[in-house]
């Protein structure tokens, strides 16, 4: 069981884990986070929220380092706890492990989602509506996966047409500075 204000589970489940998957990263659900941040400092919106979006989300250094210091600026005392929380757990620049660009959940939290109704079943039918979506979304997306023809997962394969054509259109100016539609960008 988590602690009042804690972050993760209690140190004996981390320890736990730590044992059984030694090279894993283990890192703090953003958005848990976040509910935690609206807890504890009633005034996490607007200017504030947008910061930590920024500064969980943001892949450069120097970006998650702009936007920690507004929120230094703007309340020290969030910003003491999120330093605290640990940025290698909670922050993209700074995770030490392989982050998709997608939300990754547990599939109590997907089910929960999917719908309610089902919640007011007996046991025995709900069980029974369970393996059958279960069915449904595996048998769903083997279909999808027998359509694949590359090696690339179609989205990864639009995503890297996509950065192809705009790389097309970047031109290097020196090692800090690219060039996009004629203007000169300094990149960090």
């Amino acid at each position: 069981m988590a602690r009042e204000g804690s972050l993760r589970a209690d140190d004996a489940e981390s320890y736990k884990a730590n044992l059984v998957f030694p090279d894993a990263a283990f890192g703090i659900c953003v958005q848990h986070l976040a509910t935690n941040l609206k807890t504890r400092y009633k005034d996490i919106k607007g200017p504030l929220k947008t910061y930590f979006d920024g500064a969980s989300r943001l892949y450069l250094l120097s970006e998650h380092q702009r936007h920690m210091e507004s929120i230094r600026s703007r309340n020290p005392d969030m910003h003491r706890y999120l330093v605290q929380a640990d940025l290698t757990k909670w922050s993209r620049a700074y995770f030490n492990g392989r982050r998709y660009a997608i939300m990754t959940t547990n599939i109590a939290e997907s089910l929960n989602s999917v719908d309610w109704k089902a919640r007011l079943m007996p046991v025995g039918f709900l069980v029974v509506w369970l393996r059958e979506l279960l069915q449904r979304w595996f048998v769903e997306r083997r279909e999808e996966t027998l359509k694949i023809t590359s090696k690339l997962a179609p989205k990864a394969k639009k995503l890297i047409r996509t950065n192809f054509s705009l790389g097309l259109t970047v031109t290097v100016c020196d090692n800090d500075h690219i060039m996009t539609y004629g203007i000169c960008k300094f990149l960090s």
